[in-house]
């Protein structure tokens, strides 16, 4: 969810937004892919200062949407800076909004096997007065509809509509993502990304058992941990002191891809290393073998306040009202808050994970048997495999007790 403020008037502006991506046998659609997973992993790397030893889980996706969305509307040196930190300062701009739409398109296209969709949709206070090539712009690239409320007499009535319309679009997997409405905001454009996967071998239940999770080589917990034997796509990486494993849904266009440090105290080195030509140096080393597979089954929910993320990563202007030139949307606008919410939950049959962004602006026996055990912190990548884009990734630093819930 993107905010935009107007910058003397004070006129707030917010947005969120979600998206998918597919694959593509394009050049274009392979560079914006690579964009895409280029940011992702920066963002991931700078928010682990403030998540040190937590568990982490976001969609990359979504909020490279909601951001792209926005890019539509800045001007000047906003503009370039959202390119930069986009990664595709070397795409013209029309051209990746096209491609954004291709991937978007392919992403969306269900064989049956598994639901993943994503929608985006305009909400203004009425009678504010927004660019028409940004409203054309955003509905032909991003599919996006304007739906008008009384932001400042009727604002609990906006909230209302906002969270319930993200609420649907998720399947009720993210409730509330909006708690209020300033009166100066004038402008929200939101995203709703959800995600439900069957694994395409799924675990059986009655081999899932209470088991240690070695959270640091000096405290452990008991989780529920799920296990099965059978063929998988794994490598290992010797430099990186890690196994990396494909776990894949129906269909098999899309997988979860999960990464485990040798060490249990190894996450925090492998972190500070990752990068999307790493992953895709992973992903290309992948074979087939007999693995013995343990992971966790949990369910986590995070919400983020992107701001300071993304003013390190070098998007500062759209956050500067001084600065902000945010015109091809409206006259006076500036980014006052950028929010993301997401969820998964990972049991026997499958994966379910939603997310929605928002952007306030104001103006591895007998047998050879690999083992796998997932019973110390990991990372893991919900991606689609023909373009390989990050739809969802993580950090399972933690898995929570009980009913497997845990709210972040």
């Amino acid at each position: 969810m993107v905010y935009f403020q107007v910058k003397h008037t004070f006129v707030p502006l917010l947005s969120v937004v979600f998206v998918i991506m597919s694959a593509s046998t394009t050049e274009h659609l392979s560079d914006v892919a690579k964009a895409s997973n280029e940011f992702s992993f920066h963002l991931y790397k700078t928010l682990l200062p403030t998540t040190k030893d937590q568990n982490i889980f976001f969609s990359p996706i979504s909020i490279t949407t909601v951001l792209s969305m926005t890019h539509l509307g800045a001007r000047g040196q906003t503009a370039d800076q959202m390119k930069q930190v986009l990664r595709f300062q070397h795409i013209e701009d029309a051209q990746y909004h096209r491609s954004f739409k291709e991937m978007n398109q392919l992403l969306y296209t269900s064989d049956g096997s598994n639901i993943l969709k994503s929608a985006n949709r305009l909400f203004s206070h009425q009678g504010f007065r927004i660019q028409d090539e940004f409203l054309r712009q955003t509905k032909t690239h991003y599919g996006s509809e304007l739906a008008t409320h009384d932001f400042i007499q009727n604002s609990e009535e906006a909230v209302k509509a906002i969270n319930a319309w993200v609420e649907r679009e998720t399947d009720g997997k993210i409730k509330g993502l909006i708690q209020n409405i300033d009166p100066m905001i004038r402008l929200i454009l939101i995203n709703a990304i959800y995600f439900k996967g069957m694994w395409l071998q799924q675990f059986d239940e009655q081999n899932t058992r209470k088991s240690s999770f070695y959270v640091s080589s000096k405290d452990k917990l008991e989780c529920n941990l799920m296990y099965q034997k059978r063929e998988f796509n794994l490598t290992y990486d010797s430099e990186n002191k890690c196994a990396v494993l494909d776990l894949p849904y129906k269909g098999n266009d899309l997988s979860m891809l999960i990464v485990l440090p040798d060490e249990v105290d190894g996450l925090t080195r492998l972190e500070n290393k990752l990068s999307a030509s790493l992953l895709q140096s992973w992903t290309s080393k992948l074979e087939s073998e007999k693995v013995e597979l343990w992971l966790p089954k949990f369910s986590l929910s995070q919400k983020f306040q992107l701001n300071d993320a993304l003013t390190k990563m070098g998007m500062g202007y759209l956050f500067d009202a001084a600065k902000a030139d945010l015109s091809g949307i409206a006259e006076e606008l500036f980014v006052s808050e950028v929010i993301h919410k997401a969820f998964i939950e990972v049991n026997e049959e499958g994966s379910e994970a939603a997310a929605a962004t928002a952007v306030k602006m104001m103006k591895r026996s007998i047998e050879l048997v690999t083992q796998f055990r997932a019973d110390h912190p990991f990372l893991f990548v919900i991606r689609d495999r023909r373009t390989e884009v990050a739809l969802f990734m993580g950090r399972m630093a933690k898995p929570p007790n009980g009913n497997g819930h845990d709210e972040l």
